[in-house]
């Protein structure tokens, strides 16, 4: 018996380990491919891929179709296998049964799971990962995580505490942390939502609870302050081609931020190219 048969035969996953050329976790032919060949290529890097086990992250500003994209992922799964579940949890509430019915998602095949914190998120998924089996054709939707509040948060709320939660990205993470591997080794894919809050070059200053802090020097778990509150960074893009635009405010400060960018004048969003000498800035957003 080689040496590679001897360690094989003494491991204690069993039958999940194998030589890498024969695992199946490292199988390229899994991917489903959907009707758009853009949205493939984000998802596997080829217009033919698709989507594949594990985390997935959409996200942009509101109202630039991330549920639209979400759910034209899990229709395309769906339609793959005919015995598929759709697990969706459903934290906005905005999106609605329309929304399946017009992306072709049977919504008899969809379990909906309202919730209100990232706990209830975590225990959740966890429990359902431990029942279902490696055979199970089941994909996990979730809008979203970008606002979901922490447990903490929501006691406090509720006791009329305003004391910073300093836990919710820690939480955050550790869900992604736990849940990661499962979805890979029960070949299960995750379309996490999220949302988009800066559109500027790295020496920009971001507010943190810790005072401003260069966007360069932010990463993934940060907390910053957005117009939603404070927020944990979910994610974190480079973009070295993006076309950069000076603002200058009557002050004589100058801000520069990509064409992304949106800002708040007289109590309505405009992107960038939309602002016009003498508007009046309310606060920023990306």
């Amino acid at each position: 018996m080689s040496l590679a048969d001897r360690l094989l035969k003494a491991s204690a996953k069993g039958s999940q380990s194998s030589m890498l050329k024969k695992s199946r976790y490292f199988n390229e032919d899994i991917g489903i491919p959907t009707s758009v060949y853009s949205l493939n290529i984000s998802l596997s890097g080829s217009i033919h891929g698709g989507i594949l086990p594990g985390v997935g992250v959409i996200a942009g500003p509101s109202k630039h179709f991330k549920s639209n994209l979400s759910l034209e992922i899990v229709s395309a799964y769906m339609k793959k296998h005919e015995d598929a579940i759709c697990i969706f949890y459903d934290s906005e509430f905005g999106t609605k049964k329309g929304y399946f019915k017009k992306s072709g998602v049977d919504e008899n095949r969809v379990i909906h799971v309202p919730i209100s914190d990232i706990e209830e998120l975590t225990f959740d998924v966890a429990q359902k990962l431990q029942e279902i089996e490696d055979t199970d054709k089941v994909i996990i939707l979730i809008d979203s995580v970008g606002n979901l509040a922490s447990k903490k948060e929501v006691e406090d709320a509720e006791k009329e505490n305003s004391a910073m939660d300093m836990t919710r990205a820690k939480k955050l993470k550790g869900f992604f942390r736990i849940v990661t591997p499962k979805l890979h080794m029960k070949f299960i894919p995750m379309i996490c939502i999220a949302h988009v809050y800066q559109c500027g070059t790295e020496e920009m200053l971001v507010k943190t609870p810790n005072g401003d802090v260069s966007l360069k020097d932010i990463g993934v778990g940060d907390l910053v302050h957005t117009t939603n509150g404070i927020e944990p960074v979910s994610f974190k893009t480079e973009n070295e081609d993006a076309q950069i635009w000076d603002v200058e405010l009557e002050n004589g400060d100058i801000l520069s931020f990509t064409e992304g960018h949106r800002f708040m004048v007289n109590g309505e969003w405009k992107y960038l190219h939309d602002l016009k000498v003498g508007d009046d800035l309310d606060y920023l957003k990306g």
